[in-house]
């Protein structure tokens, strides 16, 4: 592993160790839409490291499903940290664009909530076994599955919401894995939760 990852893997180290959940949100005025999917990030730029975190560039694949309407989206998202609080917690401003004809936009204010580092009994006090199976690469000679985390991502109020996350509100859960492969540091995970929606 290059002296170049060691920076952005101490970052890693000091993610907090408790895990949550999204909260569901009121929708008095719009459509309550269940949102699942799966997001294949690489954390770039690793020789200019920031002590608050890595920015990451990747593809969200997302399902947006409710009342017998579903919609699927294949998004950029761009991963910005913005700061720790000294304690160990990193947050990050995530912002998805998408290839709908109204190139649909929505950012969210993420906080990472549980890490475990790999053990050869993998990651059995945080990640469910399918979700470890899925975005945990397997300890072998290309790839190394260095942590597995939880996140939290509210809607940011302050950022550009468009096409059908017009006005959206709410959370989703994450949960996934930083796989080392080749020396690089590749950020695996599934999103699910719920959106409060005015354009559905």
């Amino acid at each position: 592993m290059g002296n170049y990852l060691r920076p952005f893997l101490t970052v890693l180290l000091i993610l907090l160790a408790s895990t949550a959940h999204a909260s569901e949100p009121t929708c008095s005025e719009g459509t309550l839409v269940s949102m699942t999917g799966e997001i294949n990030n690489n954390a770039i730029d690793v020789v200019s490291f920031m002590p608050s975190g890595q920015v990451t560039l990747g593809v969200a694949r997302l399902k947006l499903f409710a009342n017998g309407k579903n919609e699927k989206l294949t998004c950029t998202l761009l991963g910005e940290p913005t700061g720790s609080d000294g304690v160990g917690e990193v947050t990050y401003d995530h912002i998805i664009v998408c290839d709908d004809t109204a190139q649909s936009e929505l950012s969210f204010e993420t906080t990472l909530t549980g890490r475990q580092f790999y053990s050869e009994a993998g990651f059995p006090d945080l990640l469910p076994g399918k979700v470890a199976e899925e975005y945990c690469g397997p300890l072998d000679p290309g790839i190394f599955a260095f942590q597995a985390f939880t996140e939290e991502a509210e809607t940011n109020p302050n950022r550009t919401t468009k096409g059908v996350f017009q006005d959206a509100a709410g959370s989703v859960d994450v949960a996934g894995c930083v796989n080392i492969v080749g020396g690089v540091a590749e950020v695996n995970m599934m999103v699910e939760g719920k959106l409060c929606l005015s354009n559905w």
